[in-house]
């Protein structure tokens, strides 16, 4: 089994990252570090994920052909977190992306043009992992910016 990144009580004992710890890490060092270990990492193995457009993944495995995906299209992309709102074992991130268009993807070939977005994330953490998640996108919208700019 992976191993959690865990913090320190003061008691010197260690506990699961909280939910808003593990979405700060989720975003740094998957989407802005490329660390892809970290899927495995903080994602269970059941997790299930809901991404604009209806796409499901289930599992890491899953979410890593997501993840590739978007990567091969922005490879420069970086994310930055607006805004994070925890309650319990729910988190919400509102973030804002960046990234040139320099893979052919989503039928379109590349572009080289930058394309910005925004969207919210939601995710469900028990135990330290994410179980379950979900974002709203324009990817619509921005597949029409990277169509127009071809």
């Amino acid at each position: 089994m992976t191993a959690v990144r865990q913090t320190c009580n003061l008691a010197g004992m260690s506990q699961p990252l909280t939910p808003r710890q593990v979405a700060t890490q989720w975003f740094q060092r998957i989407w802005n570090e490329r660390d892809e270990s970290t899927i495995t990492e903080l994602m269970a193995p059941d997790a299930h994920g809901t991404h604009e457009g209806g796409v499901e993944s289930h599992g890491p495995e899953d979410f890593k052909n997501f993840f590739r995906d978007l990567i091969r299209t922005f490879p420069d992309m970086r994310i930055e977190l607006l805004d994070t709102v925890a309650e319990g074992e729910k988190v919400f991130v509102r973030w804002k992306a960046k990234g040139t268009h320099q893979g052919d993807n989503f039928g379109i070939t590349a572009t080289q043009q930058p394309h910005e977005f925004c969207g919210v994330s939601w995710l469900v953490v028990r135990d330290g992992r994410i179980v379950e998640g979900g974002d709203c996108w324009n990817l619509h919208g921005l597949i029409s910016r990277m169509a127009a700019a071809a």
